[in-house]
């Protein structure tokens, strides 16, 4: 995670997003999870071959691809996405930077109900 000042004054953080591998620096909007809703009787299971739920965690992860992930970019409510992560952008300067998130396409904000 990198902070910086864009030419207008305005502090900016960026950090690597890559969905499915557990390693969100802020964690996004949960979704309802249906393993925890009970299977209908009688369970018929039509699967063949590999059961990829057995599969290591670190096989999983390397199922996503790399586009999949992106350079997110946030100063207040403003949120931007960059997509491929450059590489060592870690290193990158602060000009940099902020030429990385000029360049980054603005995410809208999700709406959620309240009740």
């Amino acid at each position: 995670m990198r902070t910086f000042v864009d030419e207008q004054g305005t502090e900016w953080t960026a950090w690597e997003v890559r969905p499915g591998t557990g390693s969100l620096a802020r964690p996004e909007r949960r979704l309802h999870d249906r393993r925890r809703e009970a299977a209908p009787d009688p369970v018929v299971e039509r699967r063949r071959g590999e059961d990829r739920r057995s599969r290591s965690p670190r096989a999983r992860a390397s199922l996503v691809p790399r586009t999949a992930a992106w350079l997110a970019f946030q100063a207040g409510t403003v949120r931007r996405r960059l997509v491929p992560i450059p590489d060592a952008w870690e290193g990158l300067t602060d000009v940099e930077l902020r030429a990385l998130c000029r360049a980054a396409a603005p995410v809208a904000r999700a709406m959620v109900a309240v009740d």
